[in-house]
């Protein structure tokens, strides 16, 4: 079983690598552009359930900001 700290450190790690991957394999502003649709519909969807923890909230939408900031939108 994951620790909370563990299971953190992971969902930070898979956020690093989605903003790191695009620019690492050279990826087309299409296939960014979709990244970026995709990250904001699971953070539209994980905002509006009511039984998901806040910290997955919370993650989504710094994920998604880090994104835009990154490739822009």
């Amino acid at each position: 079983m994951l620790s909370y700290n563990t299971s953190m450190n992971l969902f930070l790690e898979e956020e690093k690598n989605l903003i790191t991957l695009p620019r690492q394999q050279q990826w087309s502003g299409a296939r960014i552009h979709q990244l970026l649709e995709d990250v904001q519909k699971q953070c539209k969807v994980a905002s509006h359930a009511t039984n998901i923890h806040p910290e997955v909230k919370t993650h989504y939408h710094a994920l998604l900001t880090d994104l835009i900031k990154t490739y822009g939108h």
